[in-house]
């Protein structure tokens, strides 16, 4: 074999090494990239459910004990205030998701909300 053709052969399987390793690495980062979104979703989403139950426990402690004998239009408003606010943080949080006030349930085959207005 001539010197011009080994020189060629091995810039060639040089190249081949080079093309698998990117490759590889490309493969790499990809799952890694997969596996962060994955985990910053699960976050994002917690971070959302917390803010819905700090609002829900608001809501809730804005009407107090004695509001059964007291200006319940005060009170009331207070409470729609908060509800409001959990109603907000939940169309932020699912965004592609329509909330219907009559009725919501959760999919397990499907793992989204799906309304059902009657």
């Amino acid at each position: 074999m001539s010197t011009c053709v080994r020189l060629q052969v091995k810039q060639l399987k040089d190249a081949l090494m080079r093309a698998l390793a990117e490759t590889e690495n490309v493969r790499a980062r990809g799952q890694r990239q997969t596996e962060d979104a994955k985990k910053f979703a699960v976050q994002g989403f917690a971070k959302e459910l917390l803010d819905v139950a700090d609002n829900l426990t608001r809501a809730t402690a804005a009407v107090p004990e004695d509001a059964a004998t007291s200006d319940p239009a005060k009170h009331l408003a207070a409470l729609k205030d908060g509800v409001l606010a959990v109603e907000q943080i939940m169309h932020q949080a699912s965004p592609h998701v329509p909330l219907c006030p009559s009725f919501h349930s959760l999919s397990p085959a499907r793992c989204v909300s799906v309304c059902v207005c009657v």
